[in-house]
């Protein structure tokens, strides 16, 4: 006897049976989420199910029962095969309602759609701040919890390591570094705010809890916020190095110099932060001869230029220097000519000196750049082989290893077994070659990083000659420097200017996601932050271990088992009389043993009948 409740109301059934198909993800494909499901089930048109599906059938109505998910429970003699199922109504044909069900375990999947990383709950906190006391904290402190989130000593393209002539880190800037995650982290919060429960040996291992994530979403300190001071009248410089300040007159703010006129004031910062100071001109010339000319400003953080200025001088220039400055720290010019002779001067046509707000990387909700909930759960499922398996009696979602998978407890059912239905030799899913391939910063120069990537060769010459397994993030260079992973999160460009001398141009790589173990290197070093020398000194640090995530070694360590499915691959369907009690009591961990084909078999789908045989496609573990 088959009962089917929905939304709690038991629904008239008819004469017409249907199979219900129990399902786990495809181990062939990894983009698969797999869930069990039945046949079309036809319901009639009585006006108990009439009630329980509001009259969906009437044009003259307004049919939101056709449009809504409806709770499903299945029993076979009283045995309940689906619980809490999601039904839908498909339509209505020659008095019957058509109806499909599916299990509730999609639900992970329909959670996780149109969800991003940056919308987890509680993923950035205050640990997470930009200062230097909370980086020591996490770089020293035993306690893991402390490196959920952490600023870790990298190579990001930044140059913030300084080193000394044998290549050992002396001072390293944290100023644009990456947030790391911990991968832990993000999957424990989605289990509390989701309320799901995930369940898996992984989650208790030492690689996973060491895995990180990062994103490149981190703007280099050299975008404006808001212009904050500007003097129109630099004229430029007669004399030796002097200090100017700013006083009210016919244009705002002239510049004069300090000692040789009343009510000079220094601009004060009033906003902490990061700060870009410009001397700008359409033209910069000498007045005698070639001269050297100093330039900069005197504050907390001093800055001084020397500049070969001829008579034909410079067209359209452009002095900047970006700084980090307190809330009422106090800003003079400073300017001169240096070894100076007399008459040596220095004039600057439209001259503007102007001080500019930056955008500092401390904003905590700009950390993360997009990354779909449902694209992270698949790269990491991809990482670590994981398949998971809800448990239809608890709703948990067990997380498994393919080594666990063949490996299982086993299940003997040689006493069910009927007969032999159909046998498949080969996966469409696989090729001979099996290339698993991290994204690539430059096509072009691609192979600075195939290093990384990996493959699995298998023997068949029926499999396509080629598949590519391609990953979300990105991995670093081949070659490390002084024993540190290569990551792009910054290019640098170095321009040559008029005057001979050079500028490094930073441009941020936006979007790129990186994953990543940590590495513990005990070293003397100094902290900096915010451009200034405010350091804090350490003796051990933590910085990024692409190694365990090389897919060389990610395929011997969690792949090594994929060979005994696929290779020589035997995936047989049998029909077996199975009773509703096996169908219920059955969990997809399981290892399927059957005397009469004389192996043990991971088993994949089960399409179970209350009336003929049951049919079970499962694969050999060789």
């Amino acid at each position: 006897m088959t009962e089917l409740y929905i939304d709690g109301n038991r629904a008239e059934m008819g004469d017409k049976g249907f199979a219900y198909t129990l399902q786990v993800n495809d181990m062939f494909n990894f983009e698969t989420r797999e869930v069990g499901y039945s046949e079309t089930v036809y319901l009639p048109v009585t006006a108990a199910n009439r009630l329980i599906f509001d009259f969906a059938e009437m044009s003259e109505g307004d049919n939101k029962g056709a449009y809504k998910v409806y709770r499903v429970d299945y029993y076979v003699n009283g045995v309940l095969i689906v619980g809490s199922g999601n039904g839908y109504l498909i339509g209505v044909r020659d008095d019957a309602y058509i109806f499909e069900f599916k299990d509730s375990g999609r639900e992970l999947y329909q959670y996780l759609m149109n969800r991003d990383i940056k919308g987890v709950n509680g993923l950035i906190d205050g640990s997470a701040e930009r200062s230097l006391d909370k980086i020591v904290k996490a770089h020293t402190e035993d306690n893991v919890g402390t490196r959920e989130l952490i600023y870790l000593v990298g190579n990001y393209g930044d140059d913030a390591e300084k080193r000394d002539d044998n290549g050992v880190l002396q001072v390293y800037r944290f100023d644009n570094t990456p947030l790391s995650i911990c991968l832990d982290r993000v999957f424990r919060l989605v289990q509390q705010y989701s309320g799901f429960r995930f369940r898996g040996a992984t989650f208790n291992t030492f690689d996973w809890k060491n895995a990180y994530i990062a994103s490149s979403n981190i703007k280099y300190n050299d975008i404006v916020d808001k212009e904050v001071f500007k003097a129109l009248n630099w004229w430029g410089f007669v004399g030796e190095l002097s200090k100017y300040g700013f006083k009210k007159g016919i244009y705002d703010n002239n510049i004069y110099v300090a000692h040789e006129s009343q009510g000079i004031e220094p601009f004060t910062i009033k906003e902490e932060g990061y700060y870009r100071v410009s001397f700008i001109c359409d033209k910069l010339y000498s007045e005698q001869g070639t001269v050297i000319a100093q330039l900069g400003i005197d504050s907390t953080q001093s800055w001084l230029e020397e500049i070969n200025v001829s008579e034909e001088g410079w067209d359209k220039v452009n002095y900047n220097k970006t700084l980090y400055f307190q809330k009422g720290d106090n800003i003079y010019i400073q300017g001169g000519i240096k070894n100076r002779k007399y008459g040596d001067g220095v004039r600057a046509n439209g001259g503007i000196f102007k001080i500019e707000k930056i955008k500092g990387n401390d904003n905590l909700s700009v950390l993360v750049s997009d990354f779909a909930l449902t694209d992270l759960f698949k790269e990491v499922f991809k990482l670590f082989s994981l398949t998971p398996i809800r448990d239809r009696q608890t709703g948990v979602y067990d997380f498994f290893t393919l080594s666990e998978r063949v490996n299982a407890p086993v299940i003997d059912w040689s006493s069910k077994f009927v007969r032999v239905k159909e046998v498949k030799y080969h996966s469409a899913n696989y090729g001979q070659k099996n290339n698993f391939l991290y994204k690539k910063y430059d096509e072009e120069n691609a192979y600075k990083q195939r290093n990384n990537d990996g493959v699995i060769h298998f023997d068949d010459k029926v499999l396509d000659d080629r598949k590519d397994f391609s990953s979300k993030f990105f991995s670093p260079l081949n070659d490390k420097e002084n024993g540190m992973d290569v990551m792009e999160f910054f290019t640098k460009e170095v321009k040559k200017k008029e005057d001979g001398t050079t500028e490094t141009e930073y441009k941020e790589k936006t979007g790129r996601w990186h994953v990543y173990a940590t590495k513990e290197v005990k070293n003397e070093v100094t902290f900096s932050l915010r451009a200034k020398e405010e350091g804090g000194g350490v003796e051990r640090y933590f910085v990024p271990n692409f190694e365990p995530f090389r897919w060389d070694n990610l395929l011997n360590t969690y792949y090594k088992d994929l060979p005994r499915v696929v290779e020589r691959m035997y995936c047989v369907t049998v029909e077996m009389n199975l009773n509703e009690i096996d169908v219920m009591e059955f969990s997809f961990f399981s290892r399927i043993y059957v005397q009469q084909l004389g192996s043990y078999f991971m088993p994949n789908k089960i399409k179970y009948k209350t009336e003929g045989m049951t049919e079970v496609e499962m694969i050999k573990i060789r």
